[in-house]
């Protein structure tokens, strides 16, 4: 067992009157490592690297922050005990050794809400001697998030049970000794695209995985010429194409064969598609064009011009998980009538250039999560960008790792209630630039952390920054101070 005195715990107490306490920091070297009972966070990045630890309890833990326990290479295993834990980001990514993780929630007395877990993306991704996965509950919500478990090549039994609220796809990507999978349906009340994507999900799972046995429901993957239902045949002289294998597409060839289609998710989870011709597509009309090209994860490059957008009003996940993208010109697009981008190009971790100007976000009310993990963005102009009419941003640029460079003066924060996480993991930013108008002293509103854990650990750095005509100081309290820019 880890000594008490080896943790460093901040106590405060949150606006609504009820105690708090973070684990700050951890000072041993011991192999057993129980976390304190009273501890409800792990900052980000807190044991990572830790070569150390061998086995993990993390008590009544309910949030494992972005890379906590990354790269803990002697790690072999995990228990987790919250009632309503998240895995964070990359939270035991590379954790080499870890061969078992047990979920045993414990309910408080007082608290009557359901369980919950939410595994986040690449929450477990390459622990290469990972064997099985135990996540039950009795009642509750599970969410499972892309590439949660990529890489764990020893990986041969998951167990998930409870009421799944989200499975992403390539969750179990390159678990090639995978042999049985035990999952529990959506409930009825889940939206379309949920049901879609959990689909895609077990289509991949069975084209992936030879060994794969899915006890609970099957799914073949469909033809993508064949109309809904899958059971026309193609006309003489049309190949019959897989999502799970195209990897050049022209649309004109298959455009006869796809009159009536939706634009939304069109080109969703066509996983190995390199290439994409969309000449002669027709657009015109449409007023979404949420998801159409997520989970296209190895395309390169692709010319929007083609599209008519001018009457969409959602473009929600529209390059959700093209890891592969490098640049993208979204001028193009006609997005004055645009009102949700929640989620527009996160995890496009290649995305190094992408083109803003001219864009037309006076509709659009959510940005949330829109460039989360574009990790190879060096710089962002969002200066002639206006969003009078923007409410959601939390998650904005979190995990933006390489950006340098970002200005935000075009940006209309006046009617946002929150910036949670705005900018998690922009460890690189070096300037950035904001209007006078920009609210510094709402949490998340500066560039590190600023989650109640965040203001102990950049109290240290005694940091300014200039905002406007002013510089500002985090101090060790949930207050900022100021003094004018000197002439």
């Amino acid at each position: 067992m880890s000594w008490q005195d080896d943790f460093i715990v901040a106590y405060g107490v949150n606006p609504d009157g009820s105690d708090y306490a973070i684990l700050c920091s951890y000072c041993g070297n011991d192999e057993n490592v129980t976390i304190p009972e009273d501890v409800e966070t792990i900052p980000k990045g807190l044991f990572r690297g830790n070569t150390h630890l061998r086995t993990l309890d993390l008590g009544n833990v309910d949030e494992v922050g972005e890379e906590a326990f990354m790269d803990c290479t002697s790690l072999e295993s995990v228990v987790i005990r919250g009632w309503l834990p998240t895995i964070g980001l990359r939270a035991f990514k590379g954790c080499r050794s870890l061969k078992y993780v047990e979920f045993e929630p414990r309910k408080p007395s007082y608290d009557t809400r359901p369980a919950e877990l939410e595994v986040c993306i690449e929450a477990f991704a390459d622990c290469t001697s990972l064997e099985r996965v135990d996540l039950h509950l009795a009642e509750g919500d599970l969410t499972i998030g892309g590439n949660a478990f990529a890489g764990c090549a020893a990986l041969t039994t998951v167990e998930l049970s409870g009421a799944l609220s989200f499975l992403d796809t390539d969750v179990f990507e390159g678990c090639a000794a995978l042999k049985s999978v035990s999952l529990p349906e959506l409930p009825l009340d889940s939206t379309t695209d949920e049901l879609h994507t959990y689909e895609a999900a077990l289509s991949e799972l069975r084209s992936g995985c030879l060994n794969l046995r899915i006890r609970e429901r099957r799914l073949e993957p469909k033809p993508i010429d064949a109309k809904d239902g899958g059971s026309e045949r193609p006309s003489s002289g049309t190949p019959r194409v897989y999502k799970s294998n195209v990897r050049r597409f022209v649309y004109r060839d298959y455009a006869d064969r796809w009159v009536g289609r939706k634009a939304k998710a069109l080109f969703r989870h066509f996983k190995r598609l390199e290439e994409l011709d969309l000449a002669g597509i027709d657009t015109a009309g449409e007023d979404s064009l949420a998801c159409m090209f997520k989970g296209c994860a190895e395309l390169r490059e692709v010319d929007l011009s083609p599209l008519d957008t001018s009457s969409a009003r959602d473009l929600r996940q529209m390059f959700f998980g093209c890891r592969s993208l490098r640049t993208l010109d979204l001028s193009v697009l006609d997005t004055s009538r645009v009102e949700d981008m929640s989620h527009l190009l996160h995890n496009c971790r290649s995305l190094e250039r992408v083109n803003l100007a001219g864009l037309d976000l006076s509709r659009v009310h959510s940005l949330w999560s829109a460039f989360d993990g574009c990790a190879s963005l060096v710089e962002l102009d969002l200066s002639q960008v206006r969003t009078p009419a923007l409410e959601k941003a939390d998650y904005l640029f979190r995990g933006c790792s390489s950006l340098r460079s970002v200005d935000l003066r075009g940006l209309d924060l006046s009617h946002v209630g929150s910036l949670s996480h705005l900018f998690d993991g922009c460890d690189a930013l070096e300037s950035w630039r904001v209007s006078e108008t920009w609210p510094v002293n709402k949490p998340g509103a500066i560039p590190w952390p600023t989650a109640e854990c965040g203001m102990w650990w950049s109290a240290w750095r005694q940091e300014w920054m200039t905002v406007g005509q002013i510089r500002y100081r985090r101090p060790m309290a949930d207050t900022y101070t100021s003094e004018p820019t000197a002439e």
